[in-house]
């Protein structure tokens, strides 16, 4: 599938000889506007037609043959969104491990993708506090992937919301929005029993 066909294409002249193959492959594509979690719908004449020599998509290809998973939970968060409600926020994420030549990054830190969730949690002035949670959650999900663009494939974010009823909005039975984009499965945790509290009325050991 995802570069097949790399080992049987005769390679172009070398380029960014500089650099490691993978770090100029990256570099290329940066310049053409192409993701990393563009590549699985990229063929090997995609690539040379990008001008990547045979040990760039070669480098390309060992990456993508370690990719790793990563998920992280903010849970029972007091969000001041739609008058109070009680949140649980689960990202998924893949990833490249180890940019070659800069081993002191081998692994994402999932903590800054976590305040970019707690921020968006929370009204902002793009994104005011009536806003539906589909569009707060493409906007967060759009975010880590453009800043870690280098590093990502693909994202999934799943906000699950609690029921509400009060004098400004009926909302019965728990909700939510499941965005993905790349090359993973969706995140999908249940959806029944998912809240152990209402956390905009009472704290409790797993706040946040």
């Amino acid at each position: 599938m995802l570069l097949l066909l790399l080992l049987f294409v005769a390679p172009n002249v070398a380029s960014n000889t500089n650099s490691h193959p993978y770090d100029s492959a990256l570099k290329i594509l940066h310049q053409n506007s192409i993701q990393l979690s563009d590549l699985t719908h990229l063929d090997a004449h995609d690539l040379r037609a990008l001008d990547l020599n045979v040990q760039q998509r070669l480098a390309l290809r060992r990456q993508m043959d370690e990719l790793q998973d990563f998920t992280f939970v903010v849970s029972h968060f007091n969000s001041s969104r739609q008058w109070g409600k009680c949140l649980n926020i689960v990202i998924k994420y893949r990833y490249v491990p180890v940019p070659v030549g800069k081993l002191n990054s081998t692994y994402l830190d999932y903590r800054e993708m976590r305040d970019m969730a707690i921020k968006l949690a929370q009204p902002t002035p793009e994104l005011p506090i009536n806003v539906q949670w589909e569009l707060i959650n493409q906007n967060l999900v759009e975010q880590i992937m453009t800043r870690y663009s280098t590093r990502l494939t693909a994202v999934s974010s799943l906000i699950q919301v609690k029921n509400e009823l009060n004098i400004h909005i009926q909302e019965p039975g728990n909700h939510g929005s499941i965005i993905t984009r790349g090359d993973i499965t969706p995140t999908n945790e249940p959806w029944i029993n998912n809240f152990q509290y209402d956390c905009t009325k009472q704290t409790g050991p797993t706040a946040v």
